[in-house]
């Protein structure tokens, strides 16, 4: 847009929920919203002790907000917290402004970011889904509504249609979904049997995921310092110092408050973290508010059902780090952009690696020297010595694969 759209923020601290930091959740919705495109003029918070069914918040809190929205000329009002569709159009009309919540921010966000045929289809099945029960009471003519944020992706005219069209569409999305689905399974396939450690790298958006993966491998993968940059997933192969070959998983970013249509859209793209062997938990630690993304992080890992899988944890970016003193060598500290810290992460990876692992000493008879292969494939081979009638072998190999070659021991 040649104008930023402006915004006001607002948001509710809750008083007897659960802690959150309401600073940090009101500095992401500032970033969310200028990854939108927007610009924050003002920010409104509230403390309620329960929300109001109308508003979500006060009626006087919000004709507060009204009359800084008329004499400051705003585009939009975004919450922070989920808005029902009454509660939106209850708003919108007490306005006469574009309402959004975070919900849809990063739904819109996403459409902007989204380039494979994919992730298209995924953010254009959480947005309809989003969108279904929002469409009574739509056509409402507001004085400033305009195109901008919140009206990404299907787009208004599409909006608009009927709530059958919206149906079919979503129908002829998920077939099309399933068909991706399915190749994305028979690849899986092929890896497993392959047998290949797979690593996943999750994190907060922007921890620096694609960093590590084209600083580990080598390879040109796209990199852009900004929310969400990354919605597809990206597989490259990777031969540990001590030349075991894994497969390095990054995937889309996380964030506080992930919208669980995003969650449901992309469930095939995060079923690929719940195949992993083991997960490198990235952090941004030059931030203030790593811990509370960290919360987020397993919040989310909970909700696929892959918190189950061994983590190493992971802080990144300490290049950038103001306080030197808080790495200790209690933690995983790099710097993915300066290749800093490798050796201890390297370390840590062949350490959680080896507990699947047995050390074998093997006798091979030439005749079976076809077997060496595999060996190289299931495990890792510290030493090899050619004998007159065998191959001497010092390996760690997978214990599924280990009673197999009993009869070499």
């Amino acid at each position: 847009m040649d104008q930023k759209e402006r915004i006001i923020s607002v948001a509710i601290n809750l008083l007897g929920k659960e802690f959150i930091d309401i600073d940090f959740s009101l500095d992401e919705l500032r970033w969310l919203i200028e990854t939108a495109g927007g610009i924050v003029v003002a920010t409104f918070s509230q403390k309620l002790r329960k929300l109001h069914a109308r508003y979500l918040i006060g009626e006087g809190k919000l004709k507060e907000i009204k009359v800084f929205v008329d004499i400051h000329n705003i585009d939009t009002v975004v919450f922070d917290d989920p808005l029902t569709p009454a509660q939106k159009r209850n708003i919108e009309q007490f306005l006469n402004i574009k309402v959004i919540d975070r919900t849809y921010l990063i739904l819109d966000i996403f459409a902007l970011h989204a380039k494979t045929k994919e992730s298209k289809l995924q953010i254009e099945l959480a947005q309809l889904r989003y969108s279904l029960p929002r469409l009574v009471g739509k056509g409402i003519t507001l004085s400033r509504q305009s195109g901008g944020i919140g009206t990404r992706g299907p787009g208004e005219q599409k909006l608009e249609i009927d709530a059958r069209r919206i149906s079919e569409r979503i129908s002829k999305i998920r077939l099309e979904l399933k068909k991706i689905v399915n190749n994305r399974k028979m690849n899986r396939r092929m890896r497993k049997k392959k047998k290949i450690p797979l690593i996943a790298i999750v994190g907060y958006t922007n921890s620096g995921k694609s960093t590590l993966l084209k600083t580990l491998t080598g390879q040109n993968i796209f990199i852009e310092d900004k929310l969400f940059a990354t919605l597809g997933t990206q597989i490259k192969r990777f031969e540990l110092p001590n030349s075991q070959k894994i497969l390095l998983l990054d995937t889309v970013g996380f964030v506080q408050k992930l919208p669980h249509e995003l969650i449901s859209a992309f469930r095939s793209t995060l079923e690929e973290i719940k195949q992993a062997d083991l997960i490198i938990h990235l952090m941004d630690f030059s931030i203030k508010h790593y811990e509370d993304q960290k919360r987020s992080v397993y919040q989310v890992l909970k909700e696929i059902k892959a918190d189950k899988i061994p983590i190493i944890e992971v802080y990144n970016k300490i290049d950038l780090l103001k306080n030197q003193k808080l790495i200790s060598k209690d933690i995983v500290a790099i710097s993915a952009r300066e290749k800093i810290g490798y050796k201890k992460l390297f370390f840590e990876l062949i350490n959680a690696l080896s507990n699947n692992m047995v050390n074998l000493d093997l006798k091979i008879p030439y005749q079976d020297s076809a077997i060496i292969k595999r060996i190289y494939e299931e495990g890792i081979v510290n030493t090899r010595n050619y004998e007159d009638a065998l191959i001497k072998i010092n390996a760690d190999i997978k214990k599924e694969f280990a009673d197999f070659l009993k009869k070499y021991l």
